[in-house]
């Protein structure tokens, strides 16, 4: 009989994992919640990292992080072929499944680009992150999201997420000229 096998994976294939996301593995078949456990580790360059397992059902393993992984990092998922299914079988060779952590957050894009000259005085500052900072809202909470600019000299005027990662401020007057700010 053929072992089993995985068939599901939180997150997905090609999906960065969280930080302090659990990782959630189904298979194919109900598991010796036990040997399975035993025979899992979540390794990165090699090293095991320290968690919490728990099976939500018979077939879906989750594992938490006892600390957040490390941004921008590689982590490989492991089962060796100790782990058993409930009818007795087990996985011909380990189980490998890779994962990357999301990076850290930067800013992506600035607009208009650091030490740029002769900028328009009627132009607006855009910021892009490398992902998501805040919830898409509506308008109307819009005032209670992040307001991540600061302004050297000081700008009066207001700031507004296009999106959860793109962030649009608006002077309230148009901006000196000659002078440089730093934002």
């Amino acid at each position: 009989p053929t072992g089993p096998r995985v068939i599901e994976q939180n997150p997905m294939e090609g999906q960065r994992l969280e930080l302090s996301s659990p990782i959630e593995i189904t298979f194919d078949r109900d598991m010796d919640t036990a040997k399975t456990g035993g025979s899992f580790s979540l390794l990165s360059e090699g090293k095991a990292v320290p968690g919490q397992l728990t099976w939500p059902d018979a077939r879906t393993l989750s594992f938490t992080p006892d600390s957040r992984l490390i941004p921008g990092t590689d982590y490989l998922a492991t089962f060796s072929t100790q782990a058993v299914a409930v009818d007795g079988t087990s996985p011909q060779e380990n189980i490998e499944i890779k994962f990357t952590t999301v990076e850290a957050l930067a800013v992506a894009q600035v607009f208009p680009a650091a030490d740029t000259q002769d900028v328009d005085l009627t132009s607006s500052v855009t910021v892009i992150f490398n992902h998501p900072v805040v919830p898409v809202t509506i308008v109307e909470e819009q005032d209670k999201l992040p307001q991540p600019l600061k302004f050297t000299p000081a700008v009066k005027g207001k700031g507004e997420w296009v999106n959860s990662s793109v962030y649009v401020f608006q002077p309230e007057k148009i901006l000196l000229s000659g002078t440089s700010y730093r934002v």
